[in-house]
C-alpha cells in the first residue's frame, strides 16, 4: 500500500515539473526565435534603405551595365564603386535591384540560380511601401524585405533584400535540442529525488502504522485466554439452565388440578 502511494505522489510531482519545464522550454524557444527574427529582419531593412538612399536612375544604368556578365563585380578588385556596394559581405545575404513590374535590373551574386528573386513582392512593395515575405529555394528559406524606390514622385526600382535562415534555424535546433536534453535529464533527476523524499516522508506515517498493527496483534492475543473463560462459562452456564428444565415435571409444582 505504501508503495503504491509512494509511487504515485512520485508520478505526481513529476507530472507537476513537466508542465513547468515544459512551459519554461515553450517560453525560452519562443522569445529566442523572436528576437533572431527581429534580429534579421532589422538587419534586412537596414540595408535596404541603405541600398535605396544611394540608388537613382544614373547608378541604377551604371550598375546595370557593369553586372552583365560579370555578376556585379570585378575578380581583380577594380570594379566600379557602385557595383561594390551592392556586393554581399556575407555568403548568407544577397541584394538586387527589380523594376516595379518584377523584372532584374540588377543581380550581383546571380541569386536566380537559387530561384530568387521573389518576382510578385516588387509588385506588392510598390502598391504597399515595403513587403516582407519568406522564399523557398535548393539551398533552403530565405527571408526577403522588398522596399520601392521612387523618383520624382514615380517608382524607380524595387530594392529586395534577402538572408538565408540556416543560421538562424540551426540555432533554433540546438536551443531545442540543449532543452529536451536538460529538461529529460532534470525530469529524471527529480523523479528520482521526488521517490526518494516521498519514502522518507512516509517513513513515520509507516511506522505508525505498523506500531498500530503490532499493539492490535498484541491486545487481540492478551484479550484471547479471557474471551474464552467467558465464553466457556457462557456455555456452561446455558448447559446447566438447559438441563435444568429437562428434569422439572411438565405443570411443575402447584400446578393446578395436582394435589398437594
Amino acid at each position: 500500500m505504501f508503495n503504491r502511494t509512494r509511487l504515485g505522489l512520485t508520478i505526481w510531482y513529476a507530472g507537476i515539473l513537466l508542465v513547468i519545464i515544459v512551459i519554461m522550454a515553450t517560453v525560452t524557444y519562443g522569445l529566442l526565435a523572436r528576437d533572431l527574427s527581429n534580429e534579421v529582419d532589422d538587419s534586412l531593412r537596414t540595408s535596404a534603405l541603405n541600398i535605396a538612399a544611394q540608388l537613382n536612375k544614373e547608378s541604377l544604368s551604371q550598375n546595370a551595365a557593369l553586372a552583365v556578365p560579370a555578376a556585379g563585380h570585378d575578380e581583380h578588385g577594380d570594379g566600379h564603386e557602385e557595383v561594390r556596394f551592392f556586393s554581399s559581405d556575407s555568403g548568407n545575404t544577397f541584394f538586387l535591384i527589380l523594376s516595379p513590374q518584377g523584372q532584374t535590373l540588377l543581380d550581383p551574386l546571380n541569386v536566380h540560380l537559387l530561384g530568387l528573386p521573389d518576382v510578385t513582392a516588387a509588385a506588392d512593395a510598390t502598391q504597399r511601401g515595403e513587403y516582407w515575405s519568406t522564399v523557398s529555394s535548393s539551398q533552403g528559406d530565405y527571408r526577403i524585405y522588398s522596399l520601392p524606390v521612387q523618383e520624382d514622385g514615380r517608382p524607380l526600382a524595387v530594392v529586395q533584400v534577402g538572408r538565408s535562415l540556416s543560421e538562424h534555424e540551426d540555432q533554433l535546433r540546438s536551443l531545442l535540442l540543449v532543452l529536451i536534453i536538460t529538461g529529460a535529464s532534470g525530469l529524471a533527476l527529480a523523479a528520482a529525488g521526488g521517490l526518494f523524499v516521498a519514502g522518507r516522508t512516509l517513513r513515520p506515517i509507516r511506522d505508525a502504522f505498523q506500531r498500530q498493527r503490532a499493539f492490535v496483534a498484541d491486545a487481540s492475543h492478551e484479550l484471547r485466554t479471557p474471551l474464552t473463560l467467558v465464553r466457556g462459562n457462557a456455555e456452561i452456564i446455558q448447559m446447566s439452565a438447559a438441563e435444568d428444565r429437562r428434569c422439572q415435571p411438565a405443570g411443575g409444582p402447584g400446578a393446578p388440578g395436582l394435589p398437594p
